[in-house]
């Protein structure tokens, strides 16, 4: 059987497919237009476990699909790949994965991806400028990528790069970049938040609220009020 005849094999819904509780799906929001099978992640998981040698053109079949659960194998595929890689092999994916970002179209593909693909990469090279441009993308997804791939930098103890697309986002209309953007700093906070608080502080008016609250959720709950309120006292 091949990955997606696990995937119809699995699929709990018949007929026309329900939409996922995790996504918006109805008209006019941004994941209106997908196609969702409602699989469990450990059931993905337990699929791609006897399919982690299937080839690049099953991935390609996978990615092209109109499914989403079938975009989530082929880059769970794609993830490991890049991480057991040799340079060339990283090489190659990242290119890849960057032909088919149209393909990357999910708040979850994103997350489970690009941190290691595009992240990865640029920890190995130092080529950050590919994170500007998607910043500046038109595309909401894109630009999810953008913030969401320096992950794999903060965990490295490299902060600058997230603090300068965090700015370039600020002013961002989607909530999903609003969120994005808190979750990474409150990454950099777990590791310096000295730091991140001076960021805040010369940030403050400019931050969406959405991105302050999810920036500070570890904070001592009257540090995060006296933040929210515009406050901030040396560590």
């Amino acid at each position: 059987m091949t990955i997606m005849d696990e995937l119809r094999a699995k699929r709990q819904s018949h007929g026309e497919a329900a939409p996922s509780y995790f996504h918006k799906t109805k008209e006019g929001q941004y994941q209106a237009k997908d196609v969702f099978w409602e699989i469990a992640t450990p059931a993905i998981r337990d699929i791609l476990k006897r399919h982690d040698r299937a080839d690049e053109a099953e991935i390609e079949e996978l990615l092209q699909s109109e499914i989403h659960e079938a975009r989530t194998c082929a880059l769970a595929l794609l993830t490991r790949r890049y991480r057991s890689g040799d340079r060339e092999a990283k090489q190659r994916i990242f290119q890849y994965y960057l032909s088919r970002l149209d393909r990357v179209n999910g708040w979850d593909l994103v997350d489970i991806s690009c941190p290691d693909i595009v992240g990865g990469w640029i920890l190995e090279t130092g080529q950050e400028a590919i994170l500007d441009e998607l910043a500046q993308s038109p595309d909401l997804w894109r630009r999810r990528v953008a913030i969401v791939s320096t992950l794999k930098l903060i965990q490295n103890g490299i902060f600058d790069t997230t603090y300068r697309i965090v700015e370039k986002l600020s002013d961002d209309k989607e909530d999903l970049i609003h969120k994005a953007c808190g979750w990474m700093l409150r990454e950099t906070g777990k590791r310096d938040r000295t730091r991140l608080n001076r960021f805040l502080r010369d940030q403050y008016a400019f931050l969406p609220r959405t991105t302050l609250r999810y920036a500070i959720e570890r904070h001592e709950p009257a540090q995060r009020q006296e933040i929210l309120k515009g406050i901030f006292r040396e560590d």
